[in-house]
């Protein structure tokens, strides 16, 4: 059918009021109702508006407003678009059921919509063909500009979307960055989340060790229980990891049954690369829908915001904790700094002190030679510390004293024991010196070396006083013992001496008897003196010997005829030399003893056998003889030189021979007092002692004492004064041993006193209690039991004060001069004594003298 040519009519108002509205249209809805209710009312067709969808082939899109097109949608084939561009009205077959007429709406050459209406207005329409095509051009400009706001308006929103979206992200993103704390990250985060998709609850969980998540923050209210740590499985791998996962029912999946499980909805990974290093979980919806994949998107795009602030409060808490252990290093670093310069300063105090040591001082190391030693160690092996570094033990002492006394201390103390012990040696700069020895275990600071610190204190005078001691406890118990048999020994003596003297006196001069009778006395006379020498000697006191003239060469003369009687066999001894007489003042017994002394230790160097030489000489004080002491005076000395052919005594030795307690000899073979002692008699007596001797050659010792005028000694058979007698005065006399009793009365009668005897000082006592005027004189020993002579004398003198009291004993260390005259009793008298001395005391005390003490 032949168309109608078509024509442009003149725009009425109603046709510009309908474009002017259908620009303003907002959506296809209104514009297609608006165009189809004009067309219907101008032309009475019944139109559709179909859009042509982009990319125009064909695809036509039909609006449903109040009057919908039967159908949605429209397709022309694209092979008959062209008879479209042509503007005319088709009738085309394109639905089963429908049969439409169309006509186009073009927009320069775009084919931008089609009006279609059913089949039965194709005549009406080709009839209305110029108004509808003038619409269709009008139309198209609109329908076009349409789109271009259409387009816009999208854009704009979705523009407006991503701003949105990325200020919300900024403000996540603003919001957590400065965190270093992941616990508030994670509650920041939760709570950005759950308020953008409303979700009644959330939790966080972050990654702790391989697959084992920790919970770190939580908020809302869960429908379940959240356990504190979750561990998921491998799968799925992290190439599968979306950005969030839903709880959906129709995919029965791991995560549908973990989310379940949880009581959740939905959750987001938080990757960092490929690996998950955290997640969030998120409940239901406040307003009970479903989110958009936009939404969730947008969500896991937030949630993603906290993976730097998350690394950060990791790397913050490293820091920190790095900073707390580098603090604490740092704390221990100044401490240990603080104790090396303590252990510094205490190193060079002790340094110092060790240095300013005057004890020697050295480290050993386990080559046995030294490692450091101090100045006082070096100055005694005599030389310099630099000197003896490096030097072995043995190169500076001698192997027998290493093996014997050094060695096994020195191995024990390098194993890690304290060792003490005590050596002596004669060192290079000290001489022979006794050493007591502290050994300690020492370890270098790096524990790779031991050594052994070895401190050396010379105890050399210590031991010396120590042996002083014991020998003073010695002598004190020797004092105590001699003592208490003092008073026993010497009433022995007494005995012996009065009974002899009775027996001399009975016997005619020139009885043969008469001179072993003598020789009994002289020897009770020495042993008392003996007696009277030990007690001295145990107290110490040297000031009270009696010293008096005598002749050198009779003592010598005698000492030898004792010395050649103990002698053994194989040794000789000769008095080469006799110088006669030699007289001095001293004391028999102490110079006896000397002489025995010198002749005992001459004997002691000779154990195979050899010969004894003495010699006495009269010596004129000459230079050379001062030259060799200047202890000597210019005068004359008596000479006694005791010479042996023995051992000899080494040079080192020589100086100290004369020391307390020094001896060569074996344990329990000497004590080292006989030549101390000997020193100081001679010393007491004025003289002096020289000593020569080579070893294997022998010793000579030279004794000088000072020499008296001839004639000053006593001659020993020079005649006895007569001894008093008595007046048959009568004494009372009071002795608790019966011998001595009847010695002492049977002297005292001979001598023409009356005497009564009572061996009971109570009897005597009462006897004089009765009597005092029947006695001129009480003797009274002082030992006696139940009262001493001094109780007695006490009692005595308070009953008649002017009697003379005659006190006797064989110890008289508590009875001085003094104590005596202070109690009245006016003499005292030792024993033994002789009857010329007791006779002497009777009288003086007879005749009115003063305090006598007679010993």
């Amino acid at each position: 059918m032949k168309q109608p040519p078509t024509e442009i009519y003149p725009l009425n108002d109603a046709m510009v009021q309908l474009i002017a509205e259908l620009g303003q249209t907002a959506s296809p809805e209104t514009f297609h109702q608006l165009l189809t209710d004009f067309i219907l009312e101008h032309t009475g067709l019944e139109t559709w508006l179909g859009i042509h969808e982009y990319p125009h082939e064909g695809h036509f899109v039909f609006s449903c407003g109040l009057n919908p097109a039967p159908f949605s949608s429209l397709n022309i084939d694209p092979e008959k678009l062209p008879s479209l561009y042509s503007g005319q009205s088709l009738l085309m077959d394109q639905k089963p059921d429908h049969n439409l007429a169309v006509m186009p709406v073009l927009f320069g050459k775009k084919i931008i919509a089609i009006l279609a209406s059913p089949s039965s207005f194709f005549e009406k329409m080709l009839l209305e063909a110029p108004f509808l095509q003038q619409l269709a051009i009008l139309t198209g400009l609109v329908i076009h500009h349409f789109f271009i706001r259409q387009d816009l308006e999208k854009r704009k929103n979705e523009m407006e979307l991503k701003v949105f979206e990325l200020a919300l992200l900024e403000e996540v993103g603003t919001s957590l960055s400065p965190e270093l704390d992941t616990v508030t990250i994670a509650k920041k985060l939760l709570l950005c989340v759950t308020g953008y998709l409303t979700a009644t609850s959330a939790c966080f969980y972050l990654q702790n060790e391989k697959n084992i998540f920790t919970r770190v923050a939580l908020t809302g209210t869960s429908k379940k229980s959240l356990p504190m740590e979750i561990a998921l499985p491998e799968e799925p791998s992290p190439k599968t990891w979306p950005r969030f996962i839903e709880k959906d029912p129709y995919q029965r999946s791991f995560f549908y049954l973990f989310l379940d499980n949880m009581g959740m909805e939905l959750l987001f990974p938080l990757m960092d690369g490929k690996k998950i290093t955290a997640f969030i979980m998120l409940g239901q919806s406040a307003k009970n829908r479903l989110h958009s994949k936009e939404e969730l998107s947008l969500a896991a795009a937030m949630i993603s915001q906290a993976l730097s602030p998350l690394k950060n409060a990791a790397l913050y808490t490293d820091l920190k904790k790095n900073n707390e252990a580098l603090g604490k290093s740092l704390e221990c670093l100044k401490k240990e700094i603080k104790e090396k310069e303590q252990a510094q300063e205490k190193l060079l105090e002790y340094q110092g002190v060790v240095a300013a040591s005057q004890d020697p001082v050295a480290l050993i190391g386990q080559d046995h030679c030294f490692v450091m030693v101090n100045r006082a160690c070096a100055q005694a092996f005599g030389t310099v510390p630099e000197k003896l570094t490096g030097r072995t033990v043995t190169s500076v002492t001698d192997t027998e004293l290493f093996q014997h006394k050094l060695k096994d201390p020195l191995m024990r103390c390098l194993a890690g024991e304290t060792v003490r012990f005590r050596f002596s040696w004669s060192f290079p700069e000290w001489g022979l010196r006794h050493i007591d020895v502290a050994a300690y275990p020492y370890q270098d600071p790096h524990k790779k070396k031991s050594a052994a610190i070895f401190i050396l204190r010379d105890i050399t005078q210590m031991q010396e006083m120590e042996n002083r001691l014991l020998q003073s406890q010695k002598m004190e118990a020797i004092g105590t013992l001699a003592g208490g048999i003092a008073h026993d020994f010497n009433n022995i003596l007494a005995g012996i001496m009065g009974y002899t003297e009775l027996s001399m006196a009975r016997l005619e001069k020139n009885h043969q008897a008469r001179t072993f009778m003598e020789k009994a006395v002289t020897a009770c006379k020495r042993a008392s003196d003996l007696v009277k020498q030990i007690l001295s000697f145990s107290r110490g006191d040297s000031a009270h010997i009696n010293m008096r003239p005598l002749c050198l060469t009779e003592i010598t003369e005698d000492v030898l005829k004792l010395m050649r009687a103990s002698l053994p066999a194989p040794l000789e001894i000769i008095l080469a030399q006799k110088y006669s007489p030699l007289p001095v003042l001293g004391n028999a017994t102490q110079l006896h003893q000397v002489i025995m002394n010198l002749c005992t230790n001459a004997a002691h160097s000779m154990p195979d056998g050899g010969t004894i030489t003495i010699g006495l000489h009269r010596i004129e004080a000459d230079h050379q003889l001062i030259s060799l002491n200047p202890a000597f005076r210019k005068t004359a000395y008596a000479e006694l030189m005791v010479q042996d052919n023995g051992t000899g005594i080494p040079d080192s030795y020589i100086s100290r021979i004369f020391e307390p307690f020094f001896t060569t000899k074996a344990q329990g073979k000497g004590t080292g007092m006989g030549l101390s002692i000997s020193h100081g008699i001679i010393g007491n007596h004025g003289g002096l002692i020289l000593v020569e001797s080579q070893p294997d050659k022998g010793s000579t010792f030279r004794v000088f004492l000072p020499l008296l005028e001839e004639g000053s000694t006593t001659r020993r058979n020079e005649p006895v004064p007569a001894m008093p007698k008595g007046g048959r005065e009568r004494i009372l006399l009071v002795e608790d041993e019966p011998d001595l009793l009847q010695l002492c009365a049977e002297i005292l009668s001979g001598l023409g006193y009356e005497v009564r005897p009572e061996s009971r000082p109570e009897h005597a006592l009462k006897i004089f209690m009765q009597s005092p005027e029947n006695f001129d004189l009480i003797i009274s020993d002082q030992m006696m039991p139940r009262m001493t002579g001094v109780n007695l004398a006490q009692h005595m003198l308070a009953l008649r004060p002017d009697i003379p009291f005659l006190l006797c004993s064989g110890f008289s260390e508590a009875l001085s001069p003094d104590i005596l005259e202070n109690m009245g009793i006016q003499s005292f008298l030792m024993k033994p004594f002789t009857r010329s001395q007791l006779a002497t005391a009777v009288r003086h005390l007879l005749d009115g003298c003063h305090l006598q003490t007679h010993t």
